[in-house]
């Protein structure tokens, strides 16, 4: 039990709801947080702040910690909240924030882990990072208006040494893979070539799997050269 001695000033100033000029500073700070995010009025009336103004230390401490904040989950809806859907060019779609103890904080969003190019408010996405986005609730929902569907491979097929279109690549044979695509040139890839009949050689080296991988795009139309030999036998030329 406190006694008189150990008791600060009244904390209002008598007959309104102003604090006291004779608090601390420090004290002043702390019981304007308390009493503005409500804490003091779970255990305190009112009256109790003028007749028992010692307040425990330790509510003072866990009122001024920050809560930790997260983000928690983004991702992409439908309209309709569905997150399993297939966006299309001129699609407007939820980019959803999940978030905890950010309300009223502003960030950018990196969005550029998709194959898409996106407008946000009538205006571009530049380099796909969203910014100045002011989280306004735990569970934000940002409308994004798609505008291209982003580096992709457009078509894939097989063509003898004289360009003409094969249904099946032949043991022996050397032939071309030719793949058109968009936005990717530059960037590395690695390109599937399952067959299950024929395996290939590329630069005189079994792809393993079928798989040419980090292959890097230097144009808009590839034509890679290979040789197809029997399913499970190693190279046979360099």
């Amino acid at each position: 039990m406190l006694d008189q001695s150990q008791r600060i000033p009244t904390i209002f100033t008598s007959g309104s709801d102003q604090l006291s000029p004779s608090l601390p500073e420090q004290f002043k700070a702390r019981i304007s947080w308390l009493v503005r995010h409500g804490h003091l009025h779970e255990q305190l009336s009112r009256q109790d702040y003028q007749e028992k103004a010692p307040v425990p230390s330790n509510l003072l401490d866990r009122a001024t910690q920050k809560p930790e904040a997260d983000l928690l989950e983004i991702f992409y809806t439908d309209y309709d909240g569905n997150r399993e859907f297939c966006p299309v060019v001129g699609d407007d779609i939820w980019l959803v924030v999940k978030s905890r103890n950010m309300v009223g904080e502003v960030i950018e969003i990196d969005i550029s882990d998709n194959s898409w190019d996106f407008e946000y408010k009538d205006k571009p996405v530049e380099n796909h990072v969203l910014q100045d986005i002011k989280i306004t609730s735990d569970i934000e929902h940002i409308p994004l208006h798609i505008t291209s569907s982003g580096p992709q491979i457009m078509e894939c097929y097989f063509t003898d040494v004289e360009g003409r279109l094969l249904e099946q690549p032949v043991v022996g044979d050397d032939i071309v893979f030719v793949f058109r695509t968009k936005n990717l040139i530059g960037k590395t890839v690695d390109i599937d070539l399952e067959d299950n009949l024929v395996d290939f050689e590329y630069q005189g080296e079994k792809l393993q799997d079928d798989t040419l991988r980090g292959y890097e795009v230097k144009a808009g139309t590839e034509k890679i050269a290979l040789h197809v030999i029997p399913q499970g036998q190693e190279a046979s030329h360099g």
